[in-house]
């Protein structure tokens, strides 16, 4: 059982959450951005970001077919 979470706890917690989903989004706006010319960045950003993508995609089927067979 989880232990339970005082309401500043609980606050604390969603301004957290809040706050790393702002970020990404805003990365991701960049990026598109960036992709449509919008925004300067170096030549080589679209290459790294696809390369970037799949490695994650990579890591992430490894590990929850780790974790798939290993009964997590």
């Amino acid at each position: 059982m989880y232990p339970m979470m005082s309401p500043t706890e609980m606050i604390n917690l969603s301004m957290k959450t809040g706050m790393m989903l702002t970020e990404a989004q805003m990365v991701i706006g960049m990026r598109m951005m960036g992709m449509m010319g919008l925004w300067r960045v170096l030549p080589s950003e679209n290459a790294r970001m696809s390369s970037e993508k799949m490695t994650a995609i990579s890591k992430s089927a490894i590990a929850s077919s780790q974790a798939m067979l290993s009964g997590k």
